[in-house]
């Protein structure tokens, strides 16, 4: 047995594909595992590549980078997880905050490459105000 059932729980489970079957390695994932419903891509779409973006300027404006940085690698393997708690909060969060790409954020972090994607353009833009600091000077 993968799994129990608990009224109310969501149990999510990736199993290996055997060759031969469709989406198995070598049918066109490069992924050892077939996620069903779930793209498995290494570039972001459109939507998600602007939301990381933003939230990436926005945190090294307010020269949160580092701590950033450190709470994203923290939670990486448990991105989905994560992404489902807000999920769950969304509603007492929107009762006082008025968040119109919240739920396009909660999405995009339920896939580990965005995360990734995430971390890589906060560290860029960081440089890229260091490096404008230092001209000042």
């Amino acid at each position: 047995m993968l799994g129990r059932r608990i009224p109310g729980m969501v149990l999510v489970v990736a199993l290996p594909c055997p060759r031969g079957l469709p989406g198995a390695p070598g049918e066109g994932h490069d992924d050892e595992f077939h996620h069903r419903g779930v793209s498995v891509s290494d570039k972001p779409s459109d939507e998600d590549r602007q939301i990381i973006e933003k939230t990436a300027r926005r945190l090294v404006e307010m020269r949160l980078a580092t701590p950033a940085v450190f709470v994203l690698e923290t939670m990486r393997p448990l991105s989905f997880v994560a992404s489902q708690g807000l999920l769950f909060l969304q509603p007492i969060i929107e009762s006082f905050l008025t968040v119109p790409e919240y739920r396009a954020f909660q999405q995009m972090l339920e896939d580990r490459e965005n995360v990734d994607h995430l971390m890589e353009q906060i560290e860029q833009f960081e440089d890229e105000r260091i490096a404008a600091q230092r001209k000042k000077r």
